[in-house]
């Protein structure tokens, strides 16, 4: 059996902390986990119990879609004739040197957001919003006939 984190306890706040998957073993009578959370009821009865939750980064923007093709097809939109060329030179081999690296895509979509994450995220933006139109413009055509 798998061992789970042990609850927390916050004496000055009166919480005891634990995490979900504690919880939902605690809840399952006779198990370890019920047993060490009915005996801290027990014994401070006027703690609340809460489950530890993580942090989230609202602000951070997620690039799911940024595969090295993408970052490719992107610079060659991007990018005009006179500087296509020298920047998907530099885009190979900053991949060339990432790849004897830890953490080599890391460090090429770090280059490439340096380089062009503002217009990559206006692109983006824009894509979405392109989907999202479609996507009204579909419902609503489907609706009008039914």
């Amino acid at each position: 059996m798998k061992t789970m984190k042990a609850p927390v306890l916050d004496r000055q706040k009166k919480t005891i902390t634990v995490t979900k998957e504690f919880l939902i073993h605690a809840g399952q009578f006779g198990t370890q986990e019920f047993n060490i959370l009915t005996e801290l009821k027990q014994t401070f009865p006027d703690f609340e119990v809460i489950v530890h939750t993580i942090a989230r980064n609202d602000e951070k923007h997620a690039y799911g879609v940024l595969t090295y093709p993408a970052m490719t097809d992107f610079i060659k939109g991007h990018e005009d004739d006179e500087k296509r060329e020298a920047a998907l030179a530099e885009f190979e081999a900053i991949q060339k040197v990432a790849k004897t690296m830890r953490g080599s895509y890391a460090l090429v979509k770090k280059w490439f957001l340096d380089k062009y994450g503002k217009e990559f995220k206006t692109y983006q933006d824009e894509q979405n919003a392109k989907k999202h139109a479609a996507t009204q413009s579909h419902l609503l055509y489907t609706l009008e006939h039914e």
